[in-house]
């Protein structure tokens, strides 16, 4: 009994010694490095709705950069949102019709339009230069500043837009140098827009 005890001490002291020799010959080889860290997820957007508390005294709200501003209905019901992305205040045409600009240049607004799964053909959501107004700095309406600047670019977007869907693309201002904020309706039943400023 004593000499099989000892037999499988033997056996399992030389398995100890081979671990522990295997173990000695992972330490000096290299290690694959494991996957690096993740990209960090991108910020849920916010998106917002008309409100009359949040306007000024002229109806008007604020919506940064990269917020999602939800456009209303008649009957107050959504049926899209317009997201500005990007500011470009030297934008060149790049259009196969392109005019030189009647006012102080180009500004670039390249926005993303979404509107809500629909039976319709096509939404309620009708967006594009004819649906923005202008203002300076001051606030004051700037009239017959900006012109249609439809066809200065190639990837234009508006001012109808399928249901259902996500489009990307820019529209283009024919505008003073003294523009600095632009709006649009946001709630029709309610009189209320949305204003984008064009330099925060």
């Amino acid at each position: 009994m004593l000499i099989a005890m000892s037999r499988r001490g033997a056996a399992g002291a030389r398995l100890a010694v081979v671990a522990a020799l295997a173990l000695a010959g992972c330490s000096d080889a290299e290690i694959a490095p494991g996957p690096g860290p993740s990209a960090p997820s991108p910020e849920p957007r916010t998106t917002l709705h008309p409100d009359a508390g949040a306007a000024d005294a002229e109806g008007r709200q604020d919506v940064a950069l990269g917020e999602a501003a939800t456009i209303l209905d008649d009957e107050g019901e959504p049926v899209g949102t317009v997201t500005l992305l990007e500011v470009d205040r030297e934008f060149e045409c790049d259009g196969e019709f392109a005019e030189p600009p009647a006012n102080d240049g180009f500004i670039g607004l390249r926005f993303e339009v979404t509107t809500p799964a629909s039976e319709e053909y096509a939404s309620d959501l009708a967006f594009g230069e004819t649906y923005l107004s202008g203002y300076d700095t001051a606030g004051e309406f700037l009239a017959d500043e900006y012109g249609t600047g439809y066809l200065c670019a190639e990837d234009a977007i508006g001012p109808f837009y399928p249901a259902g869907e996500t489009e990307t693309g820019w529209i283009v201002l024919d505008a003073s140098d003294e523009l600095a904020a632009v709006a649009t309706e946001s709630d029709r039943r309610h009189d209320l827009y949305w204003q984008w400023r064009l330099d925060d």
